[in-house]
């Protein structure tokens, strides 16, 4: 539900900091690599 709204709203934050869509991507990408390292699947941890 959150990750809709943050998608939704991901044109507003891009359009206000050209960086934020890189930014993002970043640390989604650095979440997958922490799970990873803890072997543990997105679909396993809840926020």
């Amino acid at each position: 539900m959150a990750r809709e709204a943050i998608d939704a709203l991901e044109p507003v934050f891009s359009s206000i900091d050209p960086a934020y869509s890189e930014t993002r991507q970043r640390l989604n990408q650095d979440h997958a690599d922490l799970l990873q390292e803890c072997g543990l699947k997105s679909s396993e941890v809840t926020v």
